[in-house]
């Protein structure tokens, strides 16, 4: 979790954010301001979320590491939906949260039964919950780029997403659920 001021400038940072800055994962700090790391696949998806935090408005994106192709959901929260009586209030004015996507396929699996997802939907959804892109996911699975699109759009309208930064938010969500319930 990263604390930041008006012009993004770091104010607080846990030892998770620590590690994430030192091993420039997902971001980097210059200057002690937040920022994209230059491993990203579309370093401007960060970008701009952190600009519509220093804007007052809240984002959550999903994130690619170019080489890993591991995800990462972050959520960017103005101060404005936190409790005032934070020791710091004056100099944060919101907040960042980095939580990587280990889903699995065991998200792909429980979301396709809640939501009554076609084997085709979950074959796809499981691919791209592990990292693929849907032209990938299609090759993967031997569908045309126009059938794994009309699955994914199934996909959008039964789950109630909009986007695969949602939709894979969701899976990951889903997987912390899991976890928790086994442990």
């Amino acid at each position: 979790m990263f604390a930041l001021d008006a012009l993004s400038k770091l104010r607080l940072v846990n030892k998770p954010g620590e590690a994430l800055i030192r091993a420039r994962r997902w971001v980097n700090a210059t200057g002690g301001t937040l920022g994209a790391s230059h491993t990203l696949i579309a370093p401007g998806v960060l970008i701009t979320a952190l600009d519509r935090l220093r804007a007052g408005l809240g984002a959550t994106v999903l994130l690619t590491e170019r080489s890993t192709r591991q995800q990462a959901v972050v959520t960017a929260m103005p101060l404005s939906g936190f409790s005032s009586s934070l020791p710091v209030q004056g100099t944060i004015s919101g907040f960042v949260w980095i939580v990587p996507c280990d889903a699995g396929a065991g998200s792909a699996d429980s979301l396709g039964r809640l939501f009554k997802l076609s084997r085709a939907e979950i074959a796809l959804l499981d691919r791209l919950v592990r990292g693929a892109r849907v032209s990938e996911a299609a090759t993967e699975l031997h569908v045309s780029i126009h059938t794994a699109r009309t699955h994914l759009k199934a996909i959008f309208r039964k789950t109630g997403r909009h986007t695969q930064s949602q939709l894979l938010a969701l899976a990951n969500r889903m997987s912390m659920i899991r976890m928790s319930d086994a442990g």
